[in-house]
């Protein structure tokens, strides 16, 4: 089995450094250090998802592991 990681950056300005409460929840609100940009915890998580599920099938396509 193959593993990658997919790494979370700020969509404004590509910063990987956030604020954010232990144990987020939904609806917390996520901030991007880098230049305050703010999402919910959840908005951050299913964009974490499609970048994920996008990366496989780009792979799949391409059969590299």
């Amino acid at each position: 089995m193959t593993k990658h990681s997919v790494e979370i950056t700020c969509g404004h300005c590509g910063s990987k450094d956030f604020e954010y409460p232990g144990n987020p929840q939904p609806d917390d609100i996520v901030t991007c250090t880098g230049c305050g940009a703010i999402a919910t915890y959840k908005e951050i998580i299913e964009a974490t998802e499609a970048q994920s599920f996008k990366l496989l099938r780009i792979r799949e396509q391409n059969n590299t592991p």
